[in-house]
């Protein structure tokens, strides 16, 4: 196993699944001898476990932290792969995180963007509106007057992100050469797929050319807005956006309460994701 250098970081998966009731899986890998751990630690799941496998699968990806909340959130679209009952778990995984402290925010923007928030922005606020598992943002304002959102990506999250990724790489590996449903389903094909769209994620230059694009595409079409890009405070780890208001996709009550049709919007959004 190429990744085995990460040895601590399997140790934390295997005892995450085994925890959980998903120690039988950790043997059909053969994961015991590979890693070396103890026979005691393997348990195979009560019957009321079973009944709650999709309650145990989203505990797991919610105790592994950034990389595997976004697997989760990526298979919850999968009803093709999973059963109802995984795929309505996977559903309330949620990319709410702590945030990370203002120092480390300040510290990122200063090596991102070469000069001090005060230096940088007529305002800046130290409470973020939103923390998620790669990024956080926060509202502020530019020496020229635009209100802004500023998205900053966590310290060291890529390097967090790439250990996962081979682990998970190596792992799919593992169960197709073990596990003839793994290769019914080609799981590594999967975990590549998954990989590169995580990495592209990682990337907030990729981010803010291609929300570019769609901005200037539906100019023309009217009707929906995508925030402008300020590409002066925008790096590979830090994205300046305009801000927009608006209340959330599955907010109907407050959608209606502004004035829309939740009809009408969810055929404009589907017409624009086609």
């Amino acid at each position: 196993m190429k990744g085995i250098r990460h040895l601590h970081r399997y140790r934390e998966i295997v005892t995450c699944l085994v925890r959980n009731g998903f120690g039988f899986v950790v043997e059909e890998l053969g994961l015991f001898g590979m890693l070396s751990l103890p026979k005691k630690l393997f348990t195979r799941p009560r019957p009321e476990e079973e009944r709650a496998i999709g309650v145990r699968v989203r505990r797991v990806l919610e105790e592994l932290g950034p990389t595997f909340i976004k697997l989760g959130q990526m298979l919850s679209t999968r009803p093709d792969l999973l059963p109802d009952s995984i795929i309505k778990e996977l559903n309330q995984l949620q990319d709410q995180v702590p945030p990370f402290p203002w120092d480390e925010v300040r510290e990122i923007i200063g090596v991102e963007l070469g000069g001090q928030v005060e230096e940088l922005f007529a305002s800046f606020s130290r409470e973020p509106l939103a923390a998620a598992s790669i990024g956080q943002v926060h509202r502020a304002r530019l020496k020229t007057g635009e209100e802004v959102v500023v998205k900053v990506q966590r310290p060291r999250i890529g390097t967090v992100i790439e250990t996962d990724l081979e682990i998970m790489a190596d792992l799919a590996a593992l169960a197709e050469a073990r596990l003839e449903i793994a290769r019914y389903y080609r799981v590594r094909d999967i975990v590549e797929e998954f990989s590169r769209s995580l990495k592209g994620e990682l990337n907030y230059l990729l981010e803010a050319r291609n929300g570019e694009r769609f901005a200037v595409h539906y100019a023309r079409k009217g009707k929906v807005a995508a925030p402008r890009v300020f590409w002066d405070f925008t790096t590979k780890r830090v994205i300046t956006l305009e801000y927009l208001d608006g209340v959330k996709i599955n907010d109907t009550a407050a959608m209606r309460q502004a004035g829309f049709k939740p009809e009408k919007l969810v055929s404009r959004l589907l017409a624009v994701y086609l």
